[in-house]
C-alpha cells in the first residue's frame, strides 16, 4: 500500500498493466500483441501500419519478454525527457486463462441445447419465485421493474433455445463442412462463460491462474515500491467481456483487504457486469435480495464474499460501452460491490461512481461485430487507455465520446431497424423456400402459408416448445420440487409440465449422473428436429394434394439431393433470421425497461409470458 506521506512523494515512475481476454481461443501472447498493436495502428486496415499512424510515436519497445512468466513488453520513452510526466516504463502484460478454460471443458464437455434449456427453465421457476417475493428496492435508488425485465429475459432465453434448432442440430450436421467453424465458435463462446460462471472447478482454477499472475507482477523485481522520493508504481487492469467479470470477481475478493494486490485503475470494455449481476440476483436470491449467508441449491458456482465494513482502497474505474454491444452494459453502483454499502463503495471511487464512456465504432447491423471492435475506434477507447496507462497526455477533451442519453436512444432506434431489416430477411427466405416447391408442383396455393411462416414470435415459440419439451426436466441446478411450481396458463413453463405428465423427468438427477452416451444423444437430436422438419413437409405436402404431380418428399430428396441441401440451408437461414429478429425486439425492450423511470407500470404481463 501507498505510505501515507506519499503526497509529498513524486508521482509514480512505472505504469504497469494488465490485460484479461474474453471469451473463445487465444493464443499466448495474442492479448498482450493485439492491445499494443491496437494501440499504435490500425488493425483493420490492409496495410502494413505507418509511422504517421503511431498515436504514441514516442514511446519505443525496449524489452520483450515473451519467455517470462507472465510475459511482458517494456516501453520507453524514445527521447528521455520531453515526454509529458514522469513515467520512465510501461509494462504491458496479460493473463490467458483461453487454455485453461480450454483443458477444463475437454475434461468434463458441456451439451449446449441442455445449457440453454436449463438455463431457460431455471428463469421460468425465478419469475415465479418473483411474481410471489417482490424485489427489495436499490438502496441507491435503481429499482427498474424486476417482473418486466425477467419476462423479457424468460423471451431471450427462449429464442436461444430455439436457436439450436438451426445452429446445433441435424440442418449443422449435414453441413457440418462449412459450418463446423461457426460451430466451434458458437459453441465455444458459451463454454467459456458456463466454465466460470457455472462450474466451480473451472472459476477457482481460472481465480487461481488470475491471483498468482497478478502475484508476480506487483510482487517482482520490475515493480517499485515507494520510496524516499517517488509514489508505488501504478497498477492497471484492463479486461474485456467474460475478462471482465474474471477482473470484477477478483476486485471483490481482493478490494478490502487493500495493498498492491489492488489496482490503481480498472478499465472494463465491452463488459456484462450489469446483466450478470441482474442475472445472479435473480436466480440466486429471493426478492433479488443479496445475501452473504447459505442460498441453498443456486444456479451460479459463485460464492458471496463476507459483508464487511473495511474501508476500500481508492481507485479509478473507467467502463466502456460500444453502441450495438449486445453485451456491454452501463451497471448502477449498487453492482460494483454486492456486499457493501454503495456508499461506501462511492467513496472509494474516483468521481464517486465507475465512469461509464460510450462510443460508436459501426452502424445499426454491428450487433455481430460490435463486441471486439473496441481497438477500432481510435479517437474514443484507444485514446482512453492511451491516457489511463499515461502514454497518452491527459486531455479529456481528445477522447471522442456520446452522451448516455442518445447512446441509449440512437441504439433502441437501430434495434427496431435490426429487427424490422432481419425480419424482411426471414420473410423473403421463406417466400424463397415456399416458391421453390410451388415452382416444383406447379401450384401457387402453397404461397397461401407465407403469412403462417412470417410471424417470427409463432416461429421461434413453435421450436422453443418443443426443445423444452424434448430437452427439459430436473436438474441439479433446478429439483423437481420447483418445477411443481410452474404454472398451466404460463406458456413458457407448459413444456416442462407437459413432460412431467407425460411421465419424463419426474425424478431428479443423481450428483454424479453420467451424461446419455452417443447413442442416445442422436436420437434425441433426431427427435428434436422432427417439428421442424414438419415444418418443411407441410407445405410439400399440401402442394402435392393441389397438384397433379404427386411425387413425395422422399422422391423429391433421393432425386434432388443437392436441390433439397440448398433448400434445407435457405430453411435453417430462415429460423436464423427470425432469430435474430426477435432477439433485438427483446433487447430493445429491455433496453426500453430500464429508461422507464422507477415505478412505472410495465407494458408486458408478469403473470405469464410467451416464449
Amino acid at each position: 500500500m501507498s505510505d501515507p506521506n506519499s503526497t509529498a512523494l513524486q508521482p509514480p515512475r512505472k505504469v504497469h498493466v494488465l490485460f484479461i481476454h474474453g471469451v473463445g481461443r487465444h493464443s499466448r501472447l495474442s492479448s498482450l500483441l493485439e492491445a499494443y498493436q491496437g494501440i499504435r495502428s490500425n488493425l483493420r486496415s490492409h496495410e502494413a501500419p505507418i509511422t504517421f499512424e503511431d498515436p504514441i510515436p514516442n514511446w519505443q519497445l525496449r524489452q520483450f519478454a515473451d519467455g517470462e512468466e507472465p510475459p511482458y513488453l517494456r516501453l520507453e520513452p524514445r527521447y528521455p525527457g520531453a515526454q509529458p510526466g514522469p513515467t520512465e516504463a510501461i509494462y504491458f502484460y496479460e493473463v490467458n486463462y483461453s487454455s485453461l478454460a480450454g483443458i477444463i471443458r475437454a475434461n468434463q464437455p458441456l451439451d449446449i441445447t441442455h445449457l440453454f434449456v436449463s438455463f431457460d427453465l431455471a428463469v421460468n421457476v425465478a419469475r415465479e419465485r418473483l411474481c410471489n417475493e417482490p424485489p427489495v428496492p436499490k438502496p441507491s435508488g435503481f429499482s427498474p421493474d424486476h417482473l418486466a425485465l425477467a419476462s423479457q429475459v424468460q423471451q431471450l432465453a427462449a429464442v436461444c433455445v430455439a436457436a439450436t434448432v438451426p445452429i446445433l442440430g441435424v440442418p449443422s450436421w449435414i453441413l457440418r463442412n462449412y459450418t463446423r467453424t461457426f460451430v466451434a465458435t458458437f459453441t465455444r463462446f458459451f463454454e467459456d462463460i458456463a466454465t466460470f460462471a457455472l462450474d466451480k472447478n473451472g472459476e477457482q482454477l481460472i481465480s487461481a491462474h488470475v491471483d498468482r499472475t497478478v502475484e508476480s507482477i506487483v510482487s517482482g523485481p520490475l515493480f517499485s515500491p515507494p520510496d524516499s522520493t517517488h509514489q508505488e508504481d501504478i497498477f492497471v487492469i484492463a479486461a474485456h467481456s467474460l475478462g471482465t467479470i474474471v477482473a470484477h470477481n477478483y476486485l471483490v475478493r481482493k478490494w478490502g483487504r487493500g495493498g498492491r494486490l489492488v489496482p490503481t485503475k480498472l478499465l472494463t470494455f465491452g463488459a456484462p457486469i450489469g446483466l450478470v449481476c441482474w442475472l445472479w440476483l435473480f436466480l440466486d436470491f429471493p426478492g433479488l435480495k443479496f445475501s452473504t449467508g447459505p442460498i441453498g441449491d443456486h444456479y451460479f458456482c459463485w460464492t458471496p464474499e463476507p459483508l464487511s465494513q473495511d474501508p476500500l482502497q481508492s481507485m479509478e474505474w473507467i467502463n466502456v460501452v460500444n453502441y450495438m454491444d449486445p453485451v456491454a452494459t452501463a451497471f448502477p453502483i449498487d453492482y460494483v460491490d454486492l456486499g457493501r454499502d454503495p456508499k461506501q463503495v462511492s467513496a472509494a471511487l474516483a468521481g464517486g461512481d465507475v465512469a461509464h464512456r460510450f462510443l460508436e465504432t459501426g452502424g445499426a447491423f454491428s450487433a455481430g461485430f460490435a463486441h471486439t471492435e473496441y481497438f477500432d475506434d481510435r479517437n474514443g477507447f484507444v485514446e482512453i487507455l492511451g491516457q489511463l496507462t499515461q502514454l497518452r497526455p491527459d486531455d479529456p477533451s481528445l477522447i471522442r465520446q456520446r452522451p448516455a442519453g442518445a447512446h441509449w436512444r440512437k441504439t433502441t432506434i437501430d434495434l427496431m431497424l435490426l429487427r424490422i431489416v432481419s425480419w424482411a430477411i426471414g420473410v423473403a427466405l421463406v417466400a424463397a423456400f415456399l416458391g421453390a416447391i410451388a415452382y416444383y408442383y406447379q401450384t401457387s396455393e402453397v404461397m397461401l402459408l407465407l403469412p403462417i411462416f412470417a410471424w417470427p414470435r409463432a416461429t421461434i415459440g413453435f421450436l422453443g416448445f418443443f426443445q423444452r419439451l424434448i430437452y427439459g426436466g430436473p436438474t441439479r441446478r433446478t429439483p423437481i420440487e420447483r418445477i411443481k411450481t410452474l404454472r398451466w396458463n404460463d406458456v413458457a413453463a407448459l413444456p416442462y409440465l407437459l413432460r412431467r405428465a407425460f411421465g419424463f423427468g419426474r425424478k431428479n438427477p443423481a450428483p454424479l449422473s453420467a451424461a446419455p452416451g452417443w447413442f442416445s444423444k442422436l436420437c434425441i437430436g433426431l427427435i428434436s428436429f422432427l417439428p421442424t422438419l414438419v415444418a418443411m413437409v407441410v407445405p410439400v405436402l399440401m402442394a402435392r394434394s393441389l397438384s397433379t404431380i404427386k411425387v413425395g418428399p422422399l422422391f423429391f430428396v433421393t432425386e434432388y439431393f443437392f436441390t433439397s441441401l440448398i433448400v434445407t440451408v435457405i430453411f435453417a437461414l430462415y429460423l436464423l433470421a427470425f432469430a435474430v429478429s426477435e432477439f433485438a425486439a427483446h433487447w430493445r425492450a429491455v433496453l426500453l425497461i430500464l429508461r422507464r423511470p422507477t415505478g412505472t407500470p410495465a407494458s408486458v404481463a408478469h403473470r405469464s409470458t410467451s416464449p
